[in-house]
């Protein structure tokens, strides 16, 4: 796992502007697409916390299994929402997990992470943090760049898809899997579990 500093996440995207529309991009630490079939669709989080880790792993590898996952990069774009206290306890969180990676910096310092692909358990452990803290933050899954996540301080997950047929198989997936799910803007389509 390496700690990231704004900066540094954006130098890893460096170039990623001047790829096709078939990549994700990257713009004032934000990511969309350009694609023409891009979609998104909304997941709520869970009514229960006992629930959330079930939750973060199923979003953490939409669309693959666990032995495909190549590393991720997660990113914090939105916390102080709430009272210091109460966010000062996710804050004490990370930078423990930094100092534990031998890079001991603040979370005012260093908002992101990026981690290989031996290191999922420690990705949805970082992945978690905005849902219970009530940030927002965006999810990279490495080699899988079809879809990405921004976790929302509305309790709620949007995923970003890159294809039709990308966004198709994830809903699918999320029917099996019994996710409470809506798919927007423009369609009226809503599921309930």
């Amino acid at each position: 796992m390496k700690v990231l500093t704004a900066e540094m996440i954006a130098k890893s995207f460096e170039g990623s502007a001047k790829l096709d529309d078939t990549y994700v991009k990257y713009d004032d630490g934000r990511l969309h697409y350009t694609h023409p079939e891009a979609a998104q669709f909304t997941i709520r989080f869970p009514k229960r916390v006992e629930q959330l880790p079930y939750f973060v792993h199923r979003i953490g590898l939409l669309g693959y299994e666990q032995e495909y996952f190549w590393g991720a990069q997660i990113w914090f774009t939105d916390f102080g929402i709430w009272n210091e206290f109460q966010e000062g306890i996710g804050y004490q969180i990370l930078e423990s997990v930094n100092t534990a990676a031998g890079q001991p910096m603040s979370f005012g310092k260093a908002r992101g992470y990026d981690f290989r692909a031996d290191e999922l358990v420690k990705a949805l452990g970082v992945l978690i943090q905005p849902m219970v803290f009530g940030w927002d933050a965006f999810y990279l899954p490495r080699g899988y760049y079809e879809y990405f996540l921004q976790i929302s301080h509305h309790a709620c997950v949007d995923v970003h898809t890159m294809s039709k047929s990308y966004h198709d198989k994830l809903i699918k997936e999320l029917v099996a899997a019994k996710l409470d799910f809506y798919v927007h803007p423009d369609k009226s389509i809503s599921r309930y579990f």
